[in-house]
Parts: structure tokens; C-alpha cells; sequence
């Protein structure tokens, strides 16, 4: 994508397609949290600059809001270099098997029914 990009505003054509619009949402996420400016400005550059032009449109920041690209990666629990204390594990509590009567599925309970409940 990012050699596609290459002296491009927009991924076909002249003017924002759905290719622009479906490509800008996927990579959202990513550029908000792993993508971060030193790697888009470098590796990325090309596609720095389309999303900028993208994510800049009025359009866009009324449907989906100011995007914040990510300024440094995230990074997920337990890798900033300090160790999470683990948790045991609680038992999922044992299921009561309940006998179904599918005869009263629709309220319609009739004396025999109620007979053999009780």
C-alpha cells in the first residue's frame, strides 16, 4: 500500500472512494495503537500522508471524530517490563441441570400440566 501510495492523495482516483474509506477504518485501530510516528515516517511514509489527508476530511471527522494517531506504541499489560501478579482462577460455577417442559413453551399450561408439577 504504501508503494501504491506513492505521489498519490487518494487511493483511486482524484477524489476519497470507498477504497479510501474502507482502508482509513481498517487501519484506525492500528495507527492509534501500534502503529506509532516513528514507524509511519519512516516505513510508512506514504501511507502517513494519504491517512493524514484522509482522516483530516470533514466528513470523516464528523462520522468518526478527531483521529489521534498514536505518538508512541502501546504496549499490552505485563510488557513494560514488569511482571502482573496472576490471579488463580475461579471455578465457573457448577451448572442445575433443570428439566425442560417444552409443553408449556407458549403459556398455555393446561390442568394436566400443573398436575404433574406438582
Amino acid at each position: 500500500m504504501n508503494a501504491h501510495l506513492n505521489g498519490k492523495k487518494h487511493i483511486v482516483g482524484d477524489k476519497t472512494t470507498l477504497a479510501d474509506l474502507a482502508c482509513g477504518v481498517a487501519l484506525t485501530s492500528a495507527l492509534q495503537l501500534t502503529l506509532d510516528g516513528g514507524f509511519r515516517k519512516n516505513a510508512l511514509k506514504n501511507v502517513d500522508g494519504w491517512y493524514t489527508n484522509f482522516s483530516s476530511q470533514t466528513e470523516v471527522i464528523k462520522e468518526l471524530g478527531k483521529i489521534h494517531p498514536c505518538a508512541k506504541q502501546q504496549k499490552p499489560p505485563g510488557q513494560d517490563g514488569k511482571q502482573e501478579k496472576a490471579t488463580p482462577a475461579k471455578a465457573a460455577p457448577k451448572a442445575v441441570k433443570k428439566e425442560d417442559d417444552l409443553d408449556d413453551l407458549f403459556g398455555d399450561e393446561d390442568e394436566d400440566d400443573k398436575a404433574a408439577a406438582a
